[in-house]
Formats: C-alpha cells, sequence, structure tokens
C-alpha cells in the first residue's frame, strides 16, 4: 500500500482497500443505461486533467459531447441527467438557499454567475471523460407529498478534478432532505466512475461539522484518509475557527493526488 505524505496540515489516517462485497453491494441494484461504452477507461491521462479548469468547456445540449457517451441514468426513486446550462436557474435557487449551506454560510451562491460556472466545471469532466455532476429530478418512484415527479432537487455525483482524481458530491434541497436520496446519488456515481474510469480513485471532500454527510459517505463505501485545515485556510469573519474538513477515498492515492485534495479540502 502507498501511503500519503507527512508533509501536510492536519491528521493522516490509514486507508486500506474497500472489501469487495461492499463493493458489489454498491453496485448491486442500480440499473445504468450504458450505451456505447466510448468513455475513457483506465488511468485518465494527466494532461487531459490540467484543462478541466479552462472555460473551453462543451457546449451543454444534446447527449453527447465530442463524440463521447454521456451516462444518464435512472435509479429506483431518481433520475439523473448531466447537468446543462438550461438548468442554472434551478441550481441556483437551491445553492443560493442558506439552509443548504447551514454548515458553511460563506459558501452560499449570491450571483447565478456562480452557477453557471458550476454546469461549465462539469461539462468540462463530460468532455474528459463522458461524466459529470448530474441534475437530480425526481422520479415516478421517489414521487410523495410535495415532491411530484419531475421536480429538480439539486445536483450531485462525480466530475473529474484538476488533481486527477474523482470527486463525489451533491447538494439537495431541504425539503427532500431525509429521504435518502443523498445515499441514492451517491451509489450511482461511484458506479457511473466505475463506467467511465474505473482505475481514477473516487474521493469526496467534507465538513466535519456536517454529520449528514459524513454518514453518506461513509455508508457508501470512502474511508476516511484526512482530517484538519487546509493549509491556506484562516479565521473566519466572525474571527472563529473555520470548520475541519474531511478528505475521503475509496482506494489507496498518490502521494501528488493525496497532497492536491488536502490543498483543496
Amino acid at each position: 500500500m502507498r501511503h500519503p505524505p507527512t508533509d501536510v496540515v492536519g491528521h493522516r489516517v490509514q486507508v486500506g482497500r474497500r472489501d469487495r462485497a461492499d463493493e458489489r453491494g454498491i453496485r448491486h441494484g442500480l440499473s445504468v443505461r450504458r450505451g456505447i461504452r466510448a468513455a475513457v477507461h483506465g488511468t485518465v491521462d494527466p494532461q487531459k486533467t490540467s484543462n478541466l479548469d479552462r472555460d473551453d468547456g462543451c457546449p451543454g445540449v444534446g447527449r453527447t459531447c465530442e463524440d463521447r457517451t454521456v451516462l444518464d441514468t435512472t435509479t429506483a426513486r431518481l433520475e439523473l441527467r448531466s447537468l446543462t446550462l438550461d438548468d442554472v436557474d434551478e441550481l441556483y435557487a437551491v445553492y443560493s438557499d442558506p439552509e443548504t449551506w447551514r454548515h458553511l454560510p460563506e459558501g452560499r451562491f449570491t450571483s447565478r454567475e456562480r452557477a453557471r460556472r458550476l454546469i461549465e466545471r462539469s461539462l468540462r469532466s463530460v468532455r474528459a471523460t463522458g461524466l459529470g455532476e448530474w441534475a437530480v429530478r425526481v422520479g415516478a418512484g421517489g414521487a410523495a407529498a410535495g415532491l411530484a415527479a419531475g421536480t429538480f432537487i439539486g445536483a450531485g455525483g462525480v466530475k473529474l478534478s484538476a488533481g486527477g482524481v474523482w470527486n463525489l458530491g451533491y447538494r439537495l434541497t431541504p425539503v427532500s432532505w431525509g429521504r435518502g436520496f443523498a445515499t441514492e446519488v451517491a451509489r450511482a456515481a461511484l458506479e457511473g466512475a466505475a463506467w467511465a474510469a474505473p482505475d481514477v480513485p473516487v474521493t469526496a471532500r467534507v465538513l466535519a461539522n456536517n454529520p449528514a454527510s459524513v454518514r453518506v459517505i461513509e455508508r457508501v463505501g470512502l474511508e476516511l484518509v484526512w482530517e484538519g485545515h487546509p493549509p491556506a485556510s484562516g479565521a473566519l469573519q466572525n474571527g472563529e475557527e473555520p470548520p475541519l474538513r474531511r478528505v475521503y477515498t475509496d482506494r489507496p492515492l498518490s502521494p501528488d493526488a493525496y497532497r492536491w485534495l488536502v490543498r483543496h479540502a
């Protein structure tokens, strides 16, 4: 096993390989419309990931991007479709809601442009791999009081980061909380990552003061490898110490990937 470097701030935690039975459990029961398996397989070229922060992402139209198959899927209760620029307004409504930033108030979106940039970053991941973050909508199996089928409830999934690893995340509207939707998105995202680039680590960065998200990440099989404050973090505007950050992964990380994740935690 390759151990993470020690020249970073925070607490290093040893991680082992996820149990194969757990992995089968994650993959079991998810129906994915695979289409043509034209996305990247194997380790992602670092030269490709270096372009993920540029503003030359593919247009958010159609189900293909530069001839790559785009992974859209349906779970038992959700419709997961790749984010497009048509989703800007609904995405901004979720990301500008103070309640969705309860654990990090300063992260709340205050402009529609930030929602647009989030979508563009996701589209760049689609360009590189065929997979980015999804617009999350309630499916027929998930409809309930106050949540009709087709309702947009947020965004989530994985996208390829500039650090050369998958980044797993989600943000859902409060009315959808407590129904297990976040776990459903996370499990679908792991299946998607295995489809698009199975040799690339799936990672997640979580605030330690957000126990619900911690439970989701641990429930789907990711393991804690670091907890602390990123090197560039400072005091909040009110003078308080910022919340601890955590880094999770589904497998051992290279030293470079580990350092990048800690810097960007």
